[in-house]
């Protein structure tokens, strides 16, 4: 099967949210697989305690059914079958029961007005469609996920990391912090589920509100199908061949003799892990998580400035900065030239904000060696630098040139930067787009050696059972309760972080 990289939790101000829905799939369409808009659809407990709260989301529920025909229209107009898959979506909110998005598999859709869970639920099923949760760390009555009712036939899984943070896991580095709901509940995340037997695998999404998919590091879905149609899409998603990452594009693959990723096995089947890793930065760990305890951990090789001859190697190009305290939107124009090898491939890191809502960030290939970037880079985005992820075929004469050209507040710049493979072997290069201290900088970081971001690990469990929490919550999950379940996790040095759906081992 293909990986295929998509986002399918995202806003525009079809809704509430900013920027248009058309910038919205054009971004969508030039750097992702697939795609759901997920316009916000009805709140049926939104409390009055906060009338600028309620007032806010009722005329942004407004505006969605007003537009929902063309919402299905522009879904249905840039889907096109091996190339780019757009879902029909749409979000429903509840204090009480938690969020959920609403998927439909086909060219239809209808905007459901459920008074609550069980209301949904229905609706979902006779839609053959499926139900996601969100932020469901949150705590329970605070738009956290009311586990008591779940039902893993409609939700297969569950999203454990968007712009709120990781509601997977109850201490992270990516906290969820940028909200006022209170934090992550220990007890609400999704890993305290599967302890609890749940049967739910993982996906990501950005849940931008600046009309930008795939924003990077709010989330992306990682997918794995033997094709790309809707319903290649939805199957996958149904038998959670699905994992997420927190913004760079991890490659991760979990499988056994008997399965892979999000596949519930026999307590007998053979319990022989394969993990696979092609990450984007040098590897810190990876780790096998058995039951939610580690069971094997494997540290990266550093790059320790050797690049063998004939190998591909991974370059990381980023600008931007600018003022700490600067509201500016910096133009760039970018080219990227290797001399003496070529572009095995290309992967965007952009993120978008409040003052670049009308812009369109663009990664163009031009030729086996070459490669053009338009990119409007801003304090006030998710992230103040852009980036662009680099796997290249290089020589030992091998150099990497660029030249920038751009707008920073009333100055224009022109400016090249350059390093031979030597160079960056064990140290990066960058320069300032004008001799001013908060002026915007643009760096080649150090090159990085195939083995320093390539991993592949072999792992055999013998033990015939785990030490699951006594107790379990299958009938409440919709599922019968596993044995002892498996995943893998992935942790860049540069913080950035990759989760399989488990495997399970069913009693």
């Amino acid at each position: 099967m293909k990986l295929y990289w998509g986002d399918i939790h995202n806003h525009n101000e079809v809704g509430v949210g900013k920027g248009s829905m058309e910038r919205s799939y054009a971004i969508a369409r030039g750097s992702l697989d697939f795609y759901a808009f997920t316009p916000h659809g009805w709140w049926p407990d939104i409390s009055d305690s906060d009338p600028k709260i309620r007032d806010y989301h009722l005329a942004g529920f407004a505006r969605v059914k007003d537009a929902w025909d063309r919402v299905v229209e522009e879904a249905n107009a840039g889907c096109v079958d091996g190339s780019f898959v757009s879902l029909i979506a749409y979000e429903w909110h509840s204090s009480g029961w938690g969020d959920y998005c609403v998927y439909f598999p086909g060219d239809r859709g209808e905007l459901y007005y459920a008074e609550d869970i069980k209301d949904l639920g229905r609706f979902v099923s006779r839609q053959g469609a499926l139900m996601m949760p969100h932020h469901c760390a949150y705590r329970q009555g605070w738009r956290g996920t009311n586990w008591s009712w779940f039902d893993s036939s409609l939700s297969p899984t569950a999203e454990i990391f968007s712009e709120h943070g990781n509601s997977l896991e109850p201490d992270s580095h990516f906290g969820m912090v940028r909200h006022s709901m209170g934090g992550s509940s220990r007890s609400q995340t999704v890993l305290a589920q599967l302890r609890r037997g749940a049967v739910v695998g993982f996906t990501a999404g950005t849940d931008d509100h600046f009309g930008f998919p795939g924003c990077h590091g709010e989330g992306l879905t990682g997918l794995y199908a033997d094709g790309l149609t809707r319903q290649t899409v939805i199957d996958a998603i149904r038998r959670r061949h699905t994992y997420g990452v927190s913004g760079d594009r991890i490659e991760l693959a979990l499988s056994t003799p008997e399965g892979m990723m999000g596949d519930v096995l026999t307590a007998d089947a053979e319990r022989m892990f394969r993990i696979d890793v092609v990450a984007k930065a040098e590897i810190d760990t990876v780790q096998l998580l058995k039951n939610g305890h580690p069971a094997a951990v494997w540290p990266g090789l550093p790059a320790d400035g050797s690049l063998p001859a004939g190998e591909q190697a991974v370059a990381r190009i980023e600008w931007g900065w600018d003022g700490m305290m600067s509201g500016d939107v910096t133009e760039w124009d970018i080219e990227v030239e290797i001399e003496g090898g070529e572009i095995a491939s290309a992967e965007p890191c952009f993120s978008g904000g409040p003052q670049v809502v009308d812009r369109l960030n663009t990664l163009a290939r031009e030729g086996r060696g070459s490669c053009a970037i338009r990119s409007f880079t801003c304090r006030s985005n998710f992230e103040p630098t852009h980036a662009v992820v680099l796997t290249l075929r290089v020589g030992a004469d091998a150099k990497i040139r660029i030249r920038a050209r751009g707008r920073w507040g009333e100055r224009g710049f022109e400016r090249e930067l350059g390093a031979s493979a030597a160079e960056l072997k064990g140290s990066d290069v960058s320069v300032d787009v004008a001799p001013v201290f908060s002026a915007p900088k643009i760096k080649i970081h150090q090159l990085l050696p195939e083995a320093a971001v390539r991993m592949s690990m072999d792992y055999e469990d013998r033990a015939a059972g785990g030490s699951r929490s006594a107790g379990s919550a299958a009938d409440a999950h919709g599922g019968p309760a596993a044995a002892d379940w498996y995943l893998a996790k992935v942790l860049q040095r540069n913080g950035h972080m990759a989760w399989s759906s488990p495997i399970w081992f069913g009693p």
